[in-house]
């Protein structure tokens, strides 16, 4: 019994990361650019939300 739900957990933990690193960081740039976002400002788009999401995680010792 342990088996199975040992084997049934690897296979759902490799389907997470494959998501998770799939991410969805490239249909987040093709939005901004069908809504007229230049490269540059898309890229300080994303450097706010890094430095942010870096801050925020400060506090929890991450």
């Amino acid at each position: 019994m342990f088996k199975r739900t040992y084997k049934r957990n690897i296979s759902l933990l490799a389907g997470l990361e494959f998501t998770s690193y799939f991410g969805i960081t490239s249909f987040w740039i093709l939005f901004f650019i069908q809504n007229g976002l230049s490269l540059l400002q898309i890229g300080l788009l994303e450097s706010i939300f890094h430095g942010t999401s870096l801050l925020c995680e400060i506090p929890s010792g991450m």
